[in-house]
C-alpha cells in the first residue's frame, strides 16, 4: 500500500511533522496546486480529507472519500455550511467517523468494495454537475451566444 499526504496550505501543524517510512509527504508550496492535487487524486485508491474542497475534488474523480472528526484542527468541517451536505448520512458521499477505530473500519470497507460508488456518482451529477460535464455546458453556452448575435 502507498500513502500520500498533502496537508492543507493554511495549516501550520504539518511544518514540523515527519512522515513515517512508506509515506510520501507533499508539503504545499502555494495555496493552489491543481496539478499536484489532480495527480494525487488520480493515483489514489481512497482519499481521507479534512477539507471540503479536497473531498469534492476526490468525488469528482470517483474516489471513495472519508473524513475523521478533527474538531478545531479542521475548521473546514463544521465551519463550512456545505460540509453536512457532503456526508453520506445526509445524502452525500463522504463517510465520517468519530473515532480512529470507526475510521479504519470504513477505510478497509472503502478499499475492498467502495460501497458508496453509486451514491457518490449521483451526488456529483446532481450537486456538482447539474448541467452535465463542464465542457459540454460551456460549448452549449458558446453556441447559444454565437447564434443569438
Amino acid at each position: 500500500m502507498h500513502v500520500d499526504v498533502r496537508p492543507h496550505p493554511a495549516g501550520k501543524a504539518w511544518e514540523s511533522w515527519q512522515a513515517p517510512e512508506g509515506v510520501a509527504f507533499h508539503p504545499p508550496e502555494k495555496k493552489v496546486e491543481p496539478e499536484l492535487l489532480a495527480g494525487l487524486l488520480a493515483g489514489a485508491d481512497a482519499v481521507v480529507a479534512l477539507n471540503t474542497s479536497a473531498e469534492l475534488e476526490a468525488g469528482i474523480v470517483g474516489r471513495p472519500v472519508l473524513t475523521l472528526a478533527a474538531g478545531e484542527d479542521a475548521p473546514g468541517q463544521g465551519g463550512s455550511l456545505h460540509f453536512r451536505y457532503l456526508l453520506a448520512e445526509e445524502g452525500g458521499f463522504v463517510e465520517h467517523a468519530e473515532t480512529l477505530d470507526e475510521h479504519f473500519g470504513q477505510l478497509q470497507r472503502a478499499l475492498a468494495e467502495d460501497p458508496l460508488a453509486e451514491q457518490r456518482a449521483a451526488f456529483v451529477e446532481s450537486f456538482l454537475r447539474p448541467a452535465g460535464p463542464a465542457a459540454e455546458a460551456l460549448a452549449s453556452a458558446v453556441e447559444d451566444l454565437a447564434s443569438s448575435g
